[in-house]
């Protein structure tokens, strides 16, 4: 029994434990000084899908920073961005585009962008955006891009989009008349390299223990 134990508890540190999750835009919101309830045209508030695990901060207009404020949200909306309801969404502007940063909370976690969805203003055809991915690690090369018409609803999927630093999100330049919703991704604990050597360590002795039996 303590043999099977110590594999056990090795194993389950070296190959790391994945939480996946999907950021819907329902709220919290903010008036600039406390949460209040999302209602048209109001900001999310920076503890908008924030875990243990991932520290999620959203900008309308972003410019640079990765210190968001509770005024630098991106806004709530909840109907007519096509069949997509509870939406984000920013501001129409080509010098700052819209933003999202996953980080991890916690070193050796690596965060992982799986697919997301753009809509487009139901009023006004023909809204063209772009979505762009950056590890942070290196914001000056995205790792993913897309750039298009997004009728009726585009939903992107990506692979091998995952980074230890964070991912940004950049959305624009048009991020006022396209929005985004259903941001899914995955966090994983990256295995320690004392997790390793436990895990190794584990084996051996099981190992061992299973030719000593066989030469009993």
């Amino acid at each position: 029994m303590f043999r099977k134990h110590l594999i056990a508890l090795a194993l389950t540190g070296a190959v790391g434990i994945a939480q996946g999750d999907v950021l819907t835009f329902d709220g919290p919101c903010t008036n600039g000084l406390s949460i209040v309830t999302c209602s048209n045209a109001t900001r999310f508030d920076q503890s908008l899908g924030d875990t243990a695990l991932i520290d999620v901060s959203t900008w309308a207009t972003f410019t640079g920073s990765l210190v968001a404020g509770a005024t630098d949200g991106m806004f709530f909306w909840d109907l007519n961005y096509d069949s997509l309801t509870n939406v984000a969404y920013g501001l129409n502007t080509a010098s700052a585009p819209s933003a999202v940063l996953l980080k991890p909370t916690l070193s050796a976690t690596l965060v992982t962008l799986n697919s997301l969805q753009v809509g487009e203003w139901n009023p006004v055809p023909g809204a063209s955006t772009s979505i762009v991915v950056y590890d942070l690690a290196n914001l000056s090369t995205p790792v993913s891009s897309w750039t298009g018409n997004p009728a009726p609803v585009e939903s992107l999927t990506f692979s091998g989009v995952s980074s230890t630093n964070g991912l940004l999100i950049k959305f624009g330049p048009d991020s006022f008349y396209t929005a985004i919703d259903n941001v899914d991704f995955t966090v994983t604990a990256v295995p320690e390299p004392a997790s390793m050597a436990l895990a190794l360590a584990g084996i051996g002795v099981l190992g061992l223990a299973r030719r000593r039996q066989r030469g009993g």
